[in-house]
């Protein structure tokens, strides 16, 4: 048996969250603020450090076999591109592409001052693998290699860490109980296929847009497969934050989403600051404001606040569509129904994705949990940034881990605990769980449909081709072929006149 440290594995998850801005600080931004802004985001990881010393215990064949498994979950999401891969990866394999390729901060020499401008926290590293290949006079091939299978490898053990945190939260530890958490992880989902049951063809696609196209919760494995690089940081960060016990490290721990996540930041944020609120009345009504406010303003949460929120605040800011008339309209806020049967669909919706599971799920041990999930999931689809539907299916992001987290703490005791046979099966109370459990049992049944489809529109893609699928979102050598129109969400305008590029960015 190997004793697992809660503190330890907890530091390994923050630094690892830290990496893309240190990288992002040293390579981007000037030495003069860049060396004197890690040096502050050091001293608050090891202010926050500090917290409880848990420990569990798990068999070392368990966590190898826990390994594997994950290498081939993130393997069968196309990451690294050794699997098929879904199409949002045309532009993200572009993006790898121009940080092994172009200088940092990567500007292009093409008409408009266009620079890229976007949240590529999560390539920095892989990329920063592949230049040291190219560097050392290995070929573009070689780099490109050598950085797709770190961005796999990236990817596993930012995934592992997150869940070893998963299982100090649930509180099992036994292999049983292990794999029984990570199957709810892969396949935890909304009922995606009874709102799609009217489109049979969407059940060997993706199923996840039945709501009029408007509305989607993506379930584990589809942001996996889809927006990796926002929800595995997200995953890592909501499973050091959903097992904090005070806020001294809260602004930290969400901050340090910026380079790689900022719409589940958002989501995030809607937690930590009810957390923060229900702290707050507590300390009030016990008379103990001042020790509220010294958890709010420790050293780890200034340290966050005074260097990457001017950093990527900055950054962001200098984003085409925040800047361009070209964009069409994109930046701003929309609240509500643009047609009426929509309100139809939106109630469906929520029952669907996340209704009819938190009502089963909720009692009184979870009641604060339930609110904010509910708040989070219902506002959510009512708000719109510019055009599409992203902050929708990524601010929601730490809601849906935290009601999954709900599901695992229900399931994983239910599935591996022995009935004790002095129970009277008729009473009432057995008649009452037993409801429960097959009432949460088809949710969740239902729900796993949905990650199947994705995996199983993947591999019919890769059969079908003879593995040739691989390539096929791999053929655009750089954004720079793209017109603007095509790559605003990605590249910034005019950057020489941005605040971020005349006073931060390395020339």
């Amino acid at each position: 048996m190997i004793k697992l440290h809660y503190s330890k594995i907890r530091f390994a998850a923050l630094l690892l969250l830290l990496i893309p801005s240190v990288i992002f600080m040293l390579t981007w931004v000037k030495p003069l603020i860049g060396i004197p802004f890690v040096i502050i985001l050091c001293a608050g990881l090891f202010c926050a450090s500090k917290t409880d010393s848990r420990t569990i215990e798990v068999k070392a064949t368990t966590l190898i076999a826990l390994a594997v498994l994950i290498l081939l979950w993130s393997f069968l999401s196309g990451q690294g591109g050794f699997f098929t891969q879904k199409s949002d990866h045309e532009i993200r394999n572009v993006i790898l592409r121009d940080l092994i390729n172009y200088k940092w901060p990567v500007r292009y020499n093409e008409a408009g001052d266009i620079s890229l401008v976007y949240y590529i926290g999560y390539w920095l590293l892989p990329a920063l693998v592949g230049k040291a290949v190219i560097g050392v006079g290995g070929s573009f091939a070689a780099g490109w290699l050598v950085a797709r299978i770190a961005l796999l490898i990236w990817t596993a053990v930012l995934i592992y860490t997150a869940f070893l945190l998963v299982l100090f939260k649930v509180g099992k530890s036994r292999r049983k109980a292990i794999y029984i958490t990570f199957a709810i992880f892969v396949l935890f989902s909304g009922m995606d296929a009874v709102g799609a049951i009217t489109s049979p063809a969407n059940f060997l696609k993706h199923i996840e847009w039945w709501a009029a196209g408007t509305y989607q919760y993506s379930s584990m494995s589809t942001q996996l497969c889809w927006v990796f690089n926002q929800a595995v940081p997200a995953w890592l960060a909501c499973a050091v934050a959903f097992n904090e016990k005070d806020e001294k490290s809260f602004a930290f721990i969400g901050l340090l989403l910026l380079p790689t996540s900022p719409l589940p930041l958002v989501g995030l944020a809607v937690y930590m600051l009810a957390f923060a609120v229900r702290d707050f009345v507590i300390a009030l009504k016990g008379k103990k404001i001042g020790t509220f406010f010294k958890n709010i303003f420790t050293v780890q949460n200034i340290a966050a606040l005074v260097t990457l929120l001017p950093v990527f605040g900055l950054y962001y800011m200098n984003n085409a569509v925040s800047t361009d008339e070209s964009g069409s309209g994109t930046p701003g806020l929309r609240f509500g129904f643009e047609q009426s049967y929509m309100i139809v669909v939106y109630i469906m919706f929520l029952f669907l994705e996340f209704g009819f599971l938190l009502l089963v799920l909720k009692n009184k041990k979870n009641r604060f949990e339930s609110l904010v999930i509910l708040c989070s999931l219902v506002a959510a689809p009512l708000i719109t940034v510019g055009n599409a539907s992203d902050f929708c299916m990524r601010a929601s992001i730490p809601a849906l881990f935290l009601l999954m987290l709900m599901l695992m703490e229900y399931l994983v005791p239910e599935l591996c605990s022995k009935r004790d046979k002095s129970i009277d099966k008729k009473s009432k109370e057995n008649q009452k769980r037993v409801q429960k459990f097959i009432s949460v049992m088809l949710i969740f049944i239902i729900g796993a449909v949905t990650p199947m489809v994705e995996y199983t529109s993947s591999t019919i893609r890769f059969v079908q081709t003879k593995g040739e699928c691989v390539t096929e979102h791999d053929y655009m050598k750089s954004l720079a072929e793209l017109p603007l129109k095509g790559k605003m969400n990605f590249v910034g305008t005019d950057s020489s006149d941005s605040a971020f590029y005349k006073y931060f960015a390395k020339k």
